[in-house]
C-alpha cells in the first residue's frame, strides 16, 4: 500500500470511531430517563460542617426490582468517608426498607461503597419499589463534611456541589450550596437594680416573724424605738434585685461595729448565718437578722427560708440573697430584731448596716 492510501485509511478509521463513539452516547440518553422532583436537604450548610443529607426523588420510569440498582454519588469535594451503613435509611410513601451490608433478605437493599463517595444499593429478592413512588433516603448522624473551601467544579465561589442519583433507567442531579456561615454579633450591656424599701407594721415578713415598728417612711434607717424587757421589737426591710447577669447574683450584710453606746454594746445573737437558732426569749439581750431567701448559693441553701432562726451580724459579708440565673424584681424580705435585759447598760445604740449585691456574670 502507497503512503498515500496508508494516511487515508486512518483518516477513515478515525471518522469511524468518532461517529460510533457519537452514537453510543446518544443511545444512552434516550434510554436514561430524568428522575423527577429531586433534591437534597441539608442540616447544615456551612462551608467545612458536618452534616446530615435527606435526598428525595420519585422513580418516573419503571418499577424497580430485584437485582436493581440505586447509586448515589457525592461529588469529590465532599467527605464521606465516616459514614456506615447504619447511618443511612431508605423509605417511600408506604414503606420503609432495611439497609444491611450482609445478607441480603427479602424488603431489603444491600450496600456497597459506604465510606467511599459512591455509595450503592442494590434491591434484594422480593423487594420491589414501584413507579412514582417518592423516594428518600437518609444520611443521618452529621457523618458527610461538606467541601471546606471548593468550588465542587462550578465557577469560583459559587460553591454549588453535585449529588448524583442513578437507577437502573433513570438518572438526576441534585444540587446543594454550601456557604460560609453569616456571622451575627450582638452586644447587651449589663443591667444590676437594686432597691431597699422600708416595711410597714404588723407585717409578716416569715412565717412567725412580723415587725412591730413601722419604717416604710424611710429605706435607709431602722430605728428600734426604745427597746423593753418585756417585748422584743422587729423591724424589716425589702430588698429587690433585677439583673441579667448569667450567674443571677449574691447579697451579701455586714456591719461596721456591734450596735454600740460609748463603752457599751448589745451582743449579737449567737446564731450565725452557717447556722441560725431560734431567737433569745423575751428579757434577754440580743440582736440579730433572718431572711427569707431560699435557696441561698452557700451553705445549707434553705438553712433560713421559712423557718424562724437568726443569726448575728458581723463585720464579715454573709450571704442573705441570692439568685442562680438571671432575673427581674426578685423580692427578698429581711427582718431584725432586737431585745434586752435588765441588766443591758442605758444610752442611745448605734451601728451602720452594708448591703453589697454582686452580679455573676
Amino acid at each position: 500500500m502507497t503512503k498515500k492510501s496508508k494516511k487515508i485509511s486512518k483518516k477513515f478509521v478515525a471518522l469511524v470511531c468518532m461517529f460510533t463513539l457519537v452514537f453510543s452516547y446518544s443511545v444512552v440518553n434516550e434510554t436514561r430517563a430524568a428522575l423527577a422532583i429531586i433534591s437534597d436537604t441539608l442540616t447544615d450548610s456551612r462551608l467545612g460542617a458536618t452534616s446530615d443529607h435527606i435526598i428525595a426523588f420519585t422513580v418516573k420510569a419503571g418499577s424497580l426490582t430485584a437485582g436493581d440498582t440505586v447509586v448515589v454519588v457525592f461529588e469529590a469535594d465532599f467527605t464521606t468517608t465516616s459514614v456506615v451503613f447504619a447511618d443511612i435509611t431508605i423509605a417511600d410513601d408506604t414503606d420503609s426498607y432495611t439497609v444491611d451490608d450482609g445478607a441480603c433478605a427479602s424488603n431489603e437493599l444491600g450496600i456497597t461503597g459506604e465510606g467511599t463517595n459512591t455509595i450503592t444499593f442494590t434491591l434484594c429478592s422480593g423487594t420491589t419499589i414501584a413507579d412514582e413512588e417518592p423516594i428518600t433516603i437518609t444520611f443521618s448522624n452529621s457523618h458527610i463534611t461538606n467541601p471546606a473551601s471548593a468550588t465542587c467544579g462550578g465557577s469560583d465561589n459559587s460553591y454549588v456541589c453535585a449529588i448524583t442519583i442513578t437507577t437502573s433507567d433513570e438518572a438526576g442531579t441534585a444540587k446543594v450550596a454550601i456557604v460560609s456561615g453569616v456571622s451575627v454579633s450582638a452586644t447587651v450591656d449589663e443591667t444590676l437594680a437594686f432597691t431597699i424599701a422600708g416595711v410597714a407594721n404588723s407585717v409578716a415578713q416569715k412565717t412567725g416573724v412580723t415587725t412591730t415598728i413601722d419604717t416604710s417612711g424611710d429605706a435607709t434607717t431602722l430605728p428600734f424605738g426604745t427597746l423593753s424587757v418585756s417585748a422584743n421589737t422587729i423591724v424589716g426591710q425589702n430588698l429587690t434585685v433585677s439583673t441579667n447577669a448569667t450567674g443571677g447574683y449574691s447579697t451579701t450584710l455586714e456591719y461596721t461595729a456591734a450596735l454600740t453606746s460609748g463603752a457599751d454594746t448589745i451582743s449579737d445573737h449567737s446564731g450565725t448565718n452557717a447556722t441560725p437558732t431560734s431567737f433569745s426569749g423575751v428579757g434577754t439581750e440580743g440582736w440579730g437578722y433572718t431572711t427569707d431567701a431560699t435557696p441561698l448559693g452557700t451553705g445549707t441553701t434553705t438553712r433560713f427560708g421559712t423557718n424562724n432562726v437568726w443569726a448575728g451580724l458581723s463585720a464579715t459579708p454573709y450571704e442573705v440573697a441570692y439568685s442562680a440565673t438571671p432575673i427581674a424584681s426578685d423580692l427578698t424580705k429581711i427582718a431584725y430584731q432586737a431585745g434586752i435585759s435588765g441588766t443591758t447598760e442605758a444610752g442611745s445604740y448605734t451601728t451602720t448596716l452594708f448591703y453589697i449585691t454582686t452580679p455573676i456574670y
